[in-house]
């Protein structure tokens, strides 16, 4: 039963349609302390949340990264070793500056080439490994922040003229590289509140970089959260990745393998544009259990390929609860 969804907001990005859906349901029966089903041994968790560094910035690391999805280890591009990211929430408030820096943990190019669309147009080739950083839907400064003598970016990977780079898609930070951005959230007035989402916005590489997993939720917190009915909710995020782990050219590390540049385990472009699983929060089908009664709010980022979804939300039996809450999200041309 889903009671005061709110409505579903839909915005354009680089890889086609995003969505993000707040709603507020009813739990269905079950503690917390159930066990999984044979079928879906993995139990849902949300994503861990970035905690700032002394300096108040938010530390995200672009590397290869060593991650476990349906009993298989793969070696994905990834943030923070991770998939997906970890998620950047930010508190009510006005005048908020929110730092991030990024690490390029590559240490050399990796050329490939790539087509348009299920392999049609011309080819072209592009660095897998040159990446930079995108606030996708942030009300911010397009390229660089503004000026503020208060605040100057000071060491590597700062703009010229010691400022910050703003939300500048066109910015390249290649292998070993690094960038401070600064989105200044209210400096157009109080930002609206939301679930947004950042990733790698690289021109022909985004793709490959977002399947991966590099992508995660950024919560700006607003009156809205304050409400009685949201505020004591459960909230739980969700944000849903398609890493194409079952492709003839994707392969699993080895037992024992190390994670390294050398051996990552997705590396055909073409694989993002096959039917692919989708992942919740870097994990194949994980199982919700609610207590009875419990209100939920769900907040989901859609980070997959430009393509439907179809998600359920259904009563499932098992042999420890009298009725739980099972989730499934996939492609539409998936969903039976």
């Amino acid at each position: 039963m889903v009671r005061n969804a709110s409505p579903a907001l839909a915005r354009a990005g680089s890889l086609g349609a995003l969505a993000v859906l707040a709603a507020v349901i009813a739990g269905c029966g079950g503690g917390e302390e159930a066990g999984a089903t044979p079928e879906t041994t993995a139990m849902y968790e949300d994503p861990p949340e970035l905690q700032p560094g002394e300096d108040g910035a938010f530390e995200l690391r672009f590397g290869p990264s060593a991650v476990e999805i349906g009993g298989r280890r793969f070696c994905l591009r990834a943030y923070n070793g991770m998939t997906s990211g970890p998620t950047i929430r930010v508190p009510k408030g006005e005048d908020r500056r929110v730092h991030v820096n990024l690490h390029n943990d590559f240490t050399r190019s990796d050329f490939r080439e790539i087509a348009s669309m299920m392999g049609h147009g011309a080819r072209s080739c592009h660095d897998f490994n040159l990446t930079n950083l995108h606030g996708h839907g942030l009300h911010v400064q397009p390229n660089v922040a503004t000026d503020d003598p208060a605040d100057p970016c000071e060491g590597d990977g700062c703009a010229p003229g010691g400022r910050y780079f703003g939300d500048h898609v066109l910015h390249t930070v290649g292998p070993g590289e690094s960038a401070r951005y600064r989105w200044d959230l209210d400096e157009d007035g109080i930002h609206h509140e939301g679930t947004d989402w950042y990733h790698p916005h690289i021109h022909g590489s985004t793709a490959i970089q977002v399947m991966d997993g590099a992508a995660g939720a950024f919560i700006i917190e607003g009156a809205l959260d304050e409400l009685p009915g949201i505020a004591r909710a459960r909230e739980r995020v969700m944000v849903m990745t398609q890493v194409p782990i079952d492709h003839e050219n994707t392969v699993p590390l080895r037992e024992g393998e190390d994670c390294t540049e050398d051996n990552l385990s997705v590396t055909d472009f073409l694989a993002v544009e096959t039917l692919r699983a989708t992942l919740i929060n870097g994990k194949l089908r994980p199982r919700i259990v609610t207590p009875p009664g419990q209100v939920e709010r769900w907040r989901m980022v859609y980070a997959g390929s430009p393509n439907e979804m179809g998600m359920k939300l259904h009563v499932a039996k098992d042999a420890e609860t009298e009725v739980s809450c099972a989730f499934s999200a996939a492609p539409c041309s998936a969903v039976t």
